[in-house]
This record gives structure tokens, sequence and C-alpha cells, in this order.
């Protein structure tokens, strides 16, 4: 029986204000085979592992078979790093 081994549901990520964020990955694994990973709804990747760029809120992590079935699913949630350098300020169109 297929399934998602990491993360499991519950998951919490913060992403770290002193890495760039491109640096920083969250990594899923899966037990299975022909696997096709789904986060939010949205194909991203194919087999037993992936690696995600994180982005801020909460997602539904899925794995499917060729048919797009679900086959299981782990919600995880990504805590914003915040900007930093000081607040955002509006630039002012010329």
């Amino acid at each position: 029986m297929a399934r998602i081994t990491a993360p499991t549901t519950g998951t919490i990520t913060a992403l770290d204000p002193d890495i760039p964020p491109r640096n920083q990955r969250v990594s899923f694994q899966a037990q299975g085979s022909n696997l096709h990973w789904l986060l939010d709804g949205k194909a991203f990747a194919k087999g037993t592992s992936a690696q995600w760029l994180p982005w801020p809120g909460r997602h539904v992590l899925q794995i499917t078979n060729a048919k797009g079935q679900v086959l299981d699913e782990v919600r995880l949630e990504v805590r914003g790093a915040g900007f930093k350098g000081g607040p955002l300020v509006p630039i002012k169109p010329r």
C-alpha cells in the first residue's frame, strides 16, 4: 500500500530569514510505485521522493497513482520568515 512517510500530518516548517529562500527545501518521501505528487491539488513531481521550495500557508500534500486516484494525503503548515532588512515601503510612481 502506498503512503507518505515524510512529512507527517501536522508538520510545521518555519522558514529561516537568514537562509536565502531558494536554498530552503522540504523533502517529501513516500512508499509505493508509480507515484505522482500533488500539492494543493497541483501536480509537481513523480516518484517516491520530491523536493519542494516552500511558501507560507497551510498545504495539502497528496500522492496519487497513474489514474489520479488519491492514495494518501497529509496536511502541513509553513510559517513565513518575514522580510529581513526593515519594513517594506511602497514605491511612489513618478
